[in-house]
């Protein structure tokens, strides 16, 4: 853990003592997406959430890795299939190649973890076959169902569950799950009092482009019927709502892509981002 890093930025931000204990013993889910997991912010990214375990919160890390996904495939000489309804098609000889990618990022992960002094290990998520509403071909997605009993044993032992885009059903088969909505159905499972996603915009912005700071179930709702909410960011803002609904305290959409955004979203009076309360 780089101390000296932390007396730094405590100076900058001599608020953040206040909220050291806040969230002592609180689970706290960060969801990664490639644009952060895949880019220079990885280090910094782990770094928070090492410091999270250090000020005794419990944070849990799901992640993305689309760009590594597409290049594996590419090597592999394997066509992409397109999408269903938001989802990549996926076959078995793709489901083979994401997981290995996945492997190849979860041991980075849990490296780059351990080298600033916090104990990690790969868990993962049970998931159903997803259909589509459609009833188009999807293949090897699937839709993920509950949380595996040894993220809850990683946690009290005071380990980081490192969580990735793979699902396993209860018969053994790996599908490909979207890490957004892994993150969903953690969060309130592990009775999480905040689940963080990290993307590569500040956050939810009104119609005159202003950050929101802070949003309601309601405004939020609000927003998206009147189509200010819409692209990119309503999938994220949905599993928010979805994930409040299901009692997490506290949902944060941050830029992911600058440097310690984890810390200064939580432990600063500002915070960077939007959060639905």
């Amino acid at each position: 853990m780089d101390l000296n890093f932390w007396q730094e930025f405590t100076q900058q931000h001599p608020e953040c003592e206040k909220y050291q204990g806040k969230y002592k013993g609180s689970v706290i889910v960060l969801k990664a997406g490639g644009e952060v997991i895949e880019s220079e912010f990885l280090d910094s990214f782990l770094y928070d959430t090492a410091m999270l375990r250090n000020l005794e919160a419990k944070p849990v890390l799901v992640y993305g890795a689309k760009k590594s996904i597409n290049s594996a495939l590419e090597r592999a000489g394997i066509q992409d299939m397109g999408r269903v309804e938001g989802n990549r098609v996926t076959s078995e000889e793709m489901i083979q190649v994401i997981d290995d990618v996945q492997k190849e990022i979860t041991g980075k992960i849990i490296s780059f973890l351990r080298k600033y002094g916090a104990g990690a290990e790969e868990g993962f998520m049970y998931a159903k076959q997803w259909i589509p509403k459609s009833g188009e071909y999807a293949g090897f997605v699937g839709e993920p169902t509950d949380v595996d009993a040894k993220i809850r044993e990683l946690m009290e032992s005071g380990l980081i569950p490192v969580i990735s885009f793979i699902g396993i059903s209860h018969n053994g088969q790996k599908c490909n799950i979207n890490a957004d909505y892994v993150a969903c159905v953690a969060a309130p499972q592990l009775e999480a009092r905040s689940l963080l996603y990290l993307t590569d915009v500040e956050g939810v912005f009104d119609s005159q482009g202003k950050l929101m700071k802070e949003l309601t179930g309601e405004d939020t709702e609000k927003m998206i019927e009147s189509g200010i909410i819409k692209g990119g960011m309503m999938p994220k803002v949905t599993y928010a709502l979805k994930a409040k609904g299901m009692g997490v305290e506290a949902v944060h959409i941050i830029n992911g892509k600058q440097e310690h955004s984890v810390l200064l979203e939580l432990l600063t009076d500002s915070g960077i981002g939007t959060m639905i309360r």
